[in-house]
């Protein structure tokens, strides 16, 4: 009996105590230490001192891809990392067997997760018998706090396999993408293992690795197979290289390696550096054998190249271009209305080429992608453009949001090379909410190196709409500038200062951001309209330059373009689209409005045709270099009439002694002819004069049809340089479509400049066609250029089929010359193959003593 009772207080006790412990549960946290302590400590992470972690419950989304082939039935693993630490490996189980399917949706809970802060990133792996054919494509993760409701994506779109080409292993690691957060970079890194002298250091266990740096760790990683897709450590005095690829762990500080197996290993030291062309590298020292317990490898921090830029590549290396592979990260801003539910495309331009449009993110839905104050992680192929020169942004819509760009930043997958820019700007039809007016929907944004110095340039572009009957339209609009760094792609003219675009007698002004185009050249404007009833009659084109942030009344410059012609299916060309050249004016605070230093005098040739109401442009040589082409006087101006010498201020850089000019015009107004008898420069300071005798025409109608001509300065007591009638021939290729109708210009250099960019012509024809294989002779007459060094050859790629393929050019003083300069292409001129260019420089290829080839 009082065995019994004692027995039921007892129990009466535990059940109290149950009661207590609920209680204590009820308003208690419980804090999870998953650390030793009081043990040697040789491994410690490097990330943060140990610290106790409370628990939390997420949610995990896991989207397999709807690839063929793409599912998997492998274990599938995550880790959780954040700034206050790391979780442990979690396998994704929920009971169910076709978790990992294609085409699947799979959801997981994530129970006693220690709290790890704000994430950092996300691992994912394989676990389990994994074997080489196995492979899955893993389209994304979402993890969601339950207790708050927020949702981390995590973009993957890759394979995880080990015998996919494009694979980058079984393990694949993804940053955090933050709201006002830059994302951490993910980074190649290479590890060189160094085996030892002796003869039994090789081993057929599994080796591990593990990287700890100041922000975290890689993971346990395996070195399974080496770059090279050869088993490691089977000999002595071996170098195997691994890339591991991996979110940024910050400076790396050491390195853990762990054998499995029998067998030992003997390792010398290990070489880690950020990518295989990485500017600094670290070498981590052991010289000892490798058991099966973990070993720590302090760094030395033996740095083998300055860390500032990186040094040349040793003898026999070379450095192979990128894949064109790029990560890129877009973070909107966090400003009310911010997000955009529009289409983004995307365009690359690079020194080599210009890639294809790219809408990013097509299969990822609108509600998930450019969120107010969240960055957006793409990856996306460009090809191979070279160097990048800078992006463009584009709303794709007929109807688009205001949309606030905070940040945008490009990492090469391959090579790691990164740049970033913040615009911090809208982009809109519209005002956007708390920001200045931009009329634009696409944006440039100049890929930043370290040595660049490129600037964001807002052209002001004014249309002049005729004030003929008719001449107004209701068609969409284009505009491309053309400059001497390159063009800013096809700009919508959605908005303009007008309430109506295009009415007759109307101008209306458009803002067009681009990274800087040098001096412009040209325009090209056309519109959609398909009948009559659209056709449009533009007046002129005016384009005035002001860099971003500089004070307006400073450095702007003015260029303009004239036209005559109808835009419209109905005209006589039934073109819809004209190429404008421009010519520079005087403006306010523009080079021209420098204080004048010299005085050109210029006569003209005492003929009833003679005159002109065209825009002269003049270019001064000089044995110390050249001017920009300046306007000489104003189109429409009383200047260049018969037998009239005009005096016109000019402001010239110091040129040394002057040797050629260059004299050209727009080819507009009513009779654009002119026949310049002679000009004289004269320094105003000095009274020194030079004197270049002219009697040429400029005009398509007269002479040999040319409007560019260059005459050589007259010293005295000295021979002029003589002018020179260059004989071109420029053979194209046989594939098919290798010709082209194409207007194609060269621009020869020399030891004594250069002649300016020429359209390539034939006395008494419109239009020169191109056939393929095929060659066809110009002349070009230009001042002597001495011993010519390289040309620049292109086209305007305006016709369909526009490309061709160019087979070589040839270059001789006169048809009777027995040496010419060979430039050999071989290539493509087309915006549609290879690298995409329609300009390229080419150098002398070689000289010979004979032109019969």
């Amino acid at each position: 009996m009082e065995e019994t009772e004692g027995n039921d207080k007892e129990g009466e006790k535990k059940d109290e105590e149950k009661a207590a412990e609920g209680e204590k549960q009820d308003n208690e946290l419980e804090y999870l230490c998953q650390r030793w302590i009081g043990v040697a400590d040789e491994l410690k992470d490097a990330e943060s001192e140990t610290i106790l972690l409370v628990q939390e419950t997420m949610k995990c989304t896991v989207i397999t891809s709807d690839l063929p082939d793409c599912g998997t039935d492998c274990q599938v693993s995550i880790t959780i990392s954040g700034d206050l630490g790391r979780s442990e490996v979690m396998t994704l189980d929920n009971g169910q067997t076709d978790n990992f399917q294609p085409g699947k949706t799979a959801e997981f809970e994530l129970p006693r997760l220690p709290y790890v802060g704000s994430l950092t990133k996300l691992c994912v792996e394989l676990t389990g018998e994994v074997s080489d054919e196995k492979a899955w494509h893993l389209k994304q993760i979402l993890l969601e706090d339950i207790s708050t409701g927020t949702i981390y994506p995590f973009d993957f779109n890759c394979w995880l396999s080990r015998s996919k080409e494009d694979s980058k292993g079984i393990v694949v690691e993804r940053p955090a993408l933050i709201q006002n957060q830059e994302p951490l970079p993910v980074i190649a890194y290479q590890l060189q293992v160094f085996t030892g002298l002796e003869e039994k250091v090789t081993t057929d266990g599994d080796v591990y690795v593990t990287i700890y740096g100041s922000h975290g760790n890689t993971g346990n990683r395996k070195l399974y197979l080496n770059d090279n897709g050869e088993k490691p450590f089977d000999k002595p005095e071996k170098t195997d290289v691994f890339t591991i690829e991996a979110v940024s762990i910050g400076e790396p500080k050491q390195i853990a390696v762990h054998k499995e197996g029998s067998s030992h290993l003997q390792l010398n030291k290990i070489v880690l550096k950020e990518g295989q062309y990485a500017p600094k590298e670290l070498e981590f020292q052991y010289s000892d054998w490798i058991g099966d317990n973990k070993e720590a490898i302090e760094a030395s921090s033996i740095e083998t190249r300055p860390s500032e830029m990186v040094e040349p590549l040793p003898e026999g290396e070379t450095q192979p271009e990128t894949k064109g592979k790029w990560e890129l990260f877009i973070t909107t801003g966090s400003e009310d209305d911010a997000d955009t539910d529009s289409p983004v495309k995307l365009t690359v331009f690079g020194d080599k080429g210009t890639s294809d449009a790219i809408i990013l993110g097509e299969d990822i839905p609108t509600d998930q992608k450019f969120r107010t104050g969240a960055t957006d992680r793409f990856e996306v192929s460009i090809g191979d453009i070279g160097r990048i020169d800078k992006i463009q942004l584009e709303q794709e819509s007929d109807k688009v949001d205001d949309w606030f760009i905070e940040m945008v930043k490009m990492v090469d997958m391959d090579t790691k090379a990164t740049f970033s820019y913040k615009p911090r700007c809208w982009l809109d039809w519209n005002q956007g909410p708390g920001a200045e007016e931009y009329r634009d929907i696409a944006l440039e944004i100049p890929a930043l190196w370290p040595e660049d110095d490129k600037k964001v340039t807002k052209y002001n572009v004014k249309i002049q709409t005729s004030s003929e009957d008719n001449s107004e339209t209701t068609a969409n609009a284009y505009i491309s500038l053309y400059g001497e760094k390159g063009h800013t792609g096809v700009r919508q003219l959605r908005k303009s200062d007008q309430e109506v675009l295009f009415q007759k007698g109307q101008t209306d002004l458009f803002e067009i951001e681009a990274v800087d185009l040098g001096s412009l050249q040209k325009v090209i404007i056309g519109h959609d309209g398909k009948d009559g009833a659209f056709g449009w009659l533009i007046d002129e084109i005016t384009v005035e330059t002001q860099q971003v942030g500089e004070d307006p009344s400073t450095g702007v410059k003015s260029y303009m373009g004239k036209n005559d012609k109808w835009l419209s299916v109905e005209a006589e060309d039934k073109l819809t689209e004209r190429e404008l050249m421009l010519s520079a004016q005087e403006s306010e605070g523009s080079e021209t409005d420098k204080p004048a230093n010299w005085k050109a005098h210029v006569t003209t040739k005492p003929d009833e045709k003679a005159s002109t109401k065209a825009q002269i442009m003049i270019t001064v040589y000089g044995e110390k270099g050249k001017s920009d082409e300046l306007p000489l006087g104003k189109a429409e101006g009383d200047n260049f009439e018969s037998g009239k010498t005009d005096e016109i201020p000019l402001h010239l850089d110091d040129l040394g002694k002057l040797y050629k000019i260059r004299l050209s015009h727009d080819n507009t107004g009513d009779d654009p002819s002119w026949y310049p008898d002679k000009i004289e420069l004269e320094e105003i300071e000095t009274g020194q004069k030079v004197s270049f005798p002219c009697d040429k025409w400029l005009s398509r109608d007269e002479g040999d049809g040319e409007i560019i001509r260059e005459f050589a300065a007259v010293h005295e007591g000295e021979e002029p340089l003589p002018s020179v009638k260059y004989q071109i021939e420029i053979a194209t290729g046989d594939d098919e479509n290798a010709g082209t109708e194409s207007n194609v210009y060269l621009t020869l250099y020399g030891e004594r400049g250069d002649t300016g960019k020429r359209l390539m012509r034939i006395q008494g024809q419109d239009k020169v066609v191109f056939a393929k294989d095929a060659t066809q002779m110009f002349t070009l007459e230009a001042v002597s250029l001495g011993a010519i060094t390289k040309c620049i050859v292109g086209h305007d790629g305006k016709k369909h089929g526009a490309g061709m393929y160019l087979k070589k050019i040839t270059v001789k003083e006169s048809a009777e010359a027995k040496e010419e300069d060979l430039f050999v292409a071989d290539r493509w001129l087309d915006a549609s193959k290879d690298d995409k260019k329609i300009e390229v420089e080419l150098e002398v290829y070689k000289e010979s003593n004979s032109s019969d080839d």
